[in-house]
């Protein structure tokens, strides 16, 4: 029954937004022509540009970058993270100068990106690296430092190495909030892709976007929206289930 209302509700959604599309498309010739072109002239863009294997190449480069600029980022925060939440001492030594880097817009980063490793990938994994490395790290901390002091109690009472209890209580006590930064990673890495590609890039949808907007022509920009979009929405699923596997025990708990 829930589920069933979720696609209900799902669909009402998306006939509102054509909806409101199709109204704002319609209500001028510079809206149909330059600002939002109806939904069935970009549809049809859509359907060129994949005949011609130019949007799934752009895709497929934008997910390539995001997913090892991702992949970098939690190799380096989850471990890190961990480590400043599990000590105190380092903690206080290491977090000043996170809090003072992490307020710096990715996009303040850029001339930094290119004097250090140029024009090419490298710059651009950085910045997706940089963008999600934060949310990741800060989660991580948060959920060591916040765990139930109780349960460390119990385990060092029946007798827990230390090496046990980091594995065996705080990590998995961790989990929920660490699961957390790395969804919000991810989505800011699929966004922090496009900012990426708009510098001297050659291919992926950030590329393509920017292409479009020299040009005037705003159809490719709003299929790069859709699927950014899409892209993040399914993403955002593949997390929520591998949580869900993670804490099913909690989930039954819950029901």
């Amino acid at each position: 029954m829930k589920s069933q209302r979720k696609k209900v509700t799902f669909l009402i959604d998306i006939a509102v937004i054509l909806g409101l599309w199709t109204i704002i498309s319609y209500s001028s010739e510079v809206a149909y022509r330059f600002v939002l072109p109806p939904a069935n002239v970009v549809f049809s863009e859509l359907i060129d540009l994949t005949k011609d294997g130019v949007l799934i190449e752009n895709i497929r480069s934008s997910l390539q970058r995001t997913l090892v600029g991702f992949s970098l980022a939690c190799m380096t925060a989850l471990p890190i993270g961990l480590l400043l939440g599990w000590s105190e001492r380092l903690y206080l030594i290491f977090d000043p100068v996170i809090e003072i880097i992490r307020p710096i817009s990715p996009i303040a980063w850029i001339p930094l990106s290119i004097l250090w490793f140029g024009i090419g990938e490298g710059s651009k994994i950085f910045l997706i690296w940089l963008i999600s490395f934060f949310f990741i790290i800060i989660n991580t901390i948060n959920g060591v430092r916040t765990i139930n002091v109780n349960l460390i109690d119990a385990a060092r009472t029946l007798g827990a190495s230390t090496k046990f209890i980091f594995f065996k209580v705080i990590i998995p006590a961790a989990i929920p909030n660490i699961m957390t930064g790395l969804r919000l990673g991810m989505g800011v890495s699929i966004g922090g892709v496009i900012i990426a590609e708009m510098i001297a890039a050659k291919s992926g949808i950030g590329f393509m976007m920017e292409r479009a907007r020299t040009v005037i022509h705003p159809s490719p920009v709003i299929i790069g929206f859709i699927l950014i979009g899409l892209i993040g929405f399914c993403a955002n699923l593949l997390f929520i289930k591998i949580e869900n596997r993670l804490m099913r025990h909690r989930v039954s708990i819950r029901d």
